[in-house]
């Protein structure tokens, strides 16, 4: 355990040499509460996502996250564009919105989804930030979910 936390250390210290015009960005977060609109479901998520810095302010990428509650598990998997406010290549200290589409594989059945997410980073260091966000999204079958995402983070590079 100390010899993969003596590793995570080195490899988030090495990233900050390249968060000056980083065009990559890694997220990794959960949802403590994620809660449908109407019928009030309680559900975990733990999300992951990729993006790539195409040009300033705009990118586009991929968002992955696995979900339990009510009975039920979901794996889904979305692409999309991502615009940050300002328009500049900084992504550690920007606004964020991404709207997303794919699919959604869950105990019952497959559809397709699509969401939109709202959020704002604050830069820890250069090239690691912290991103809470709200998520709404759909999937085929099912009612809109909105999700509080409380504990997410990015590291760009």
């Amino acid at each position: 355990m100390k010899l993969l936390m003596k590793m995570m250390t080195a490899w988030l210290l090495s990233i900050s040499c390249f968060a000056a015009g980083a065009k990559h960005e890694l997220g990794l977060g959960t949802s403590g509460a994620a809660l449908a609109i109407s019928g009030g479901t309680a559900t975990f998520a733990v999300m992951g996502d990729y993006h790539y810095l195409v040009a300033s302010g705009f990118q586009v990428g991929t968002q992955s996250s696995f979900a339990v509650g009510g009975g039920d598990t979901a794996f889904t998997i979305l692409v999309g564009p991502t615009l940050n406010f300002p328009f500049e290549d900084e992504l550690v200290d920007s606004f964020f919105l991404s709207g997303y589409v794919g699919v959604s594989n869950n105990t019952l059945d497959t559809g397709l989804a699509f969401g939109f997410n709202l959020g704002k980073r604050f830069a820890l260091t250069d090239s690691i930030a912290y991103a809470p966000s709200v998520i709404l999204s759909k999937v085929d079958g099912y009612e809109f979910l909105f999700k509080i995402v409380f504990a997410s983070f990015r590291f760009v590079f």
